[in-house]
Formats: structure tokens, sequence, C-alpha cells
């Protein structure tokens, strides 16, 4: 019974460390003025947009697009200008095993690391 309770811990370990590890990492730098969370739908560019007046609020550094307008969008931005974007593969993942006392080894998966922007685009009067 014990064997089994071992086992059983390993394996919720083994779940929440995955579950974790895939979980979207995004950090902020603020280098201008933040503003309220903005609720709607944030716009993409590759490049700053040269015809429209905006308001640069900071970087942001993220695993994904997604997660990238996500975490812009709570300072305030309406859009990203992506800057860097980088598809890797994580590395392999040894966990020491209680119940045979050798290691379990999780395989590889892919990664993608985005660098942005964040701006507040303004309506030109």
């Amino acid at each position: 019974m014990k064997r089994l309770e071992c086992r059983d811990l390993l394996y919720f370990s083994l779940f929440c460390l995955l579950i974790f590890s895939c979980a979207a990492n995004s950090k902020f730098q603020l280098t201008g003025e933040k503003f309220s969370p903005y609720k709607g739908e944030v716009q993409v560019f590759t490049n700053l947009p040269e015809h429209k007046t905006y308001q640069k609020i900071g970087t942001v550094k993220s695993q994904g697009v997604e997660a990238a307008k996500k975490k812009a969008a709570q300072y305030g931005a309406n859009a990203i200008v992506i800057t860097r974007q980088e598809k890797t593969e994580d590395s392999r993942v040894i966990i020491p095993n209680p119940v045979t006392s050798g290691v379990i080894i999780t395989g590889s998966y892919p990664h993608e690391k985005t660098e942005a922007i964040a701006i507040r685009l303004f309506e030109d009067e």
C-alpha cells in the first residue's frame, strides 16, 4: 500500500510539473505610461505604424503571440509590434523517481519565444 501512495505522489508531481512548465510565462518591462487594462482585441504589427499616432508603453517577452497580447493588454496596450519570434525545443527534464530510486526523463516539446513592443494606438483627429 505504501508503494502505491508513492507512485500516486510521483504521478501527481509529474503531472503538475508538465502543467506548470507548459504554462505561458510573460514578462513586461514598463518604459512609458501605464493605461487602464484594454479589454478589446489587441492588434499585431511587424513594424511600428507610420501613419498612426501611438505611444510606447513597454516591452513584453512571452511564450507566444497570444500570451504577449494578453500581457500587453493588462498595461493598456491595444497593439503590439513583434520584434523577435523564435521557435525552439526545450530540453529534457529529469525527475527523481522515489519508487525505483531511479529517474524519469520526459521528452522535449516545442516552444515559441516572442518579444514585442506594447503600444497604445490613438484615433487620429
